[in-house]
């Protein structure tokens, strides 16, 4: 009696170590282990390999699509960045062109902070680009 406790016990403890061995993707199985599995159904060990194979399969799918979405997400931060930059361009210009008007018409004043306005747009946009970016690569 005590033997035939002992034995399920043992199989119970090889079961779970199986199970969370399946569960993190990596089914490593003694021989002994298959053998038994093998003495209950002969084709036991080969689903068993089967069922390894195609979860490792899949794990690597899975982990392939993950870097592409990854990769995928950079380099829409950088065309967004890019955009950026070329509007903060277009803007600083404008804020320069009526600063520049501005002065000429006697709005010293006036021309001055728009010369300010458009000189604040690019550090703020460089500021923005250097954080963003480095937030992706950690």
């Amino acid at each position: 009696m005590d033997k035939e406790i002992e034995t399920i016990k043992m199989g119970r403890v090889q079961s779970s170590e199986l199970h969370e061995n399946i569960q993190k993707g990596e089914l490593v199985m003694s021989p002994e282990l298959m053998k038994q599995y093998g003495d209950i159904d002969s084709g036991f060990p080969e689903r068993i390999m089967s069922m390894t194979e195609k979860e490792r399969l899949h794990k690597q799918q899975l982990e392939s699509e993950q870097l592409e979405i990854k990769k995928l997400n950079a380099e829409s931060l950088v065309n967004a960045r890019k955009s950026a930059s070329i509007f903060t361009i277009i803007v600083c210009l404008t804020l320069v062109g009526a600063s520049i008007s501005f002065i000429i018409i006697g709005r010293v004043s006036a021309g001055i902070l728009f010369a300010v306005l458009g000189a604040i747009g690019p550090i703020v946009n460089t500021y923005y680009s250097y954080y963003s970016v480095k937030k992706v690569k950690d």
